[in-house]
This record gives C-alpha cells, sequence and structure tokens, in this order.
C-alpha cells in the first residue's frame, strides 16, 4: 500500500540539486509538459528554484539554438546512457533557464499538473550547472544559486 502525502511534503522530499520534474511551464509557447532539472545547491533555503529544460535533440532544436549564438558549453547533450528515462537524445538550453517559487511546485502537484522523476545523475547535474554558469544570458545572482 503506498503512503500518499501532502503536495508540499511530497516536494520537499524530492527537491535538492538535479531533481527532475515533469510539467507544463507556462512561459512557454508549447503547452506541452517538459522534464526540469533543478541546479540549486540548497534549494529549500533558496527565494527561487533554478530549472533547466529538455527539449528533444532534432535537426530543428540544433539550428535554432546554434542560429541564436550560443556558446556549445552552454548546450548540454544528454542521452539514455546519461539519464534512462530519455529514450531519444536530449539537449539542455542552459542560457534559457526557469527560475519558480517553491510553492508553483506545490500547486502543480496539487492540480495533478507535475509529475517527480528519478533525479539525474551527478555527473549530469554537474555539466548542466557548468553550462549555466558559462552563459553569457544568465545573471551572476542566478549563477550564485548553483555554484
Amino acid at each position: 500500500m503506498a503512503i500518499l502525502f501532502p503536495a508540499d511534503k511530497t516536494i520537499r522530499l524530492t527537491l535538492k540539486g538535479g531533481a527532475v520534474y515533469y510539467f507544463v511551464e507556462d512561459s512557454f509557447v508549447g503547452k506541452g509538459p517538459h522534464y526540469f532539472v533543478v541546479l540549486n545547491k540548497q534549494p529549500i533555503a533558496d527565494d527561487g528554484l533554478v530549472f533547466v529544460c529538455a527539449v528533444t535533440l532534432d535537426i530543428d532544436a540544433v539550428t535554432r539554438v546554434e542560429r541564436m549564438g550560443y556558446a556549445r558549453e552552454t548546450l548540454i547533450d544528454v542521452t539514455s546512457a546519461d539519464y534512462a528515462l530519455f529514450t531519444r537524445p536530449t539537449l539542455f538550453d542552459c542560457n534559457n533557464i526557469v527560475v519558480q517559487p517553491i510553492n508553483v511546485l506545490v500547486e502543480k502537484m496539487e492540480a495533478g499538473e507535475l509529475l517527480v522523476k528519478d533525479r539525474v545523475s551527478e555527473t549530469v547535474l554537474v555539466k548542466l550547472r557548468q553550462g549555466v554558469i558559462a552563459s553569457r544570458h544568465v545573471s551572476e545572482k542566478i549563477k550564485k544559486l548553483i555554484r
């Protein structure tokens, strides 16, 4: 028998660097859900959660981000060998991050609009943090939360 926790408790129990949540981000043009990885070193203590979003790696995605002139070290490829949940090659654009307060996750979970997934490995997490730190498009304030 599974034990059900209130959404707030579930989020707080799972919230750490490398945690993966699957949800629809309201600021995105496309309305489908995406995988988001928490990058904060101390997410419970921070004012906002810093997320980087996974997108399926295809020719259009690569062409789009390359046209924007982003440095290659800010584009992190993750395969199913790196994270078993990804069945197709996946790209994290570390120039475009999302910052949300914890209560947004809690509200989404309460509404049945958020799934908690397995954490990424420490190796993948380090690469994602390095990608954000290398970005000229991310503020120093945000970078401080993930260092």
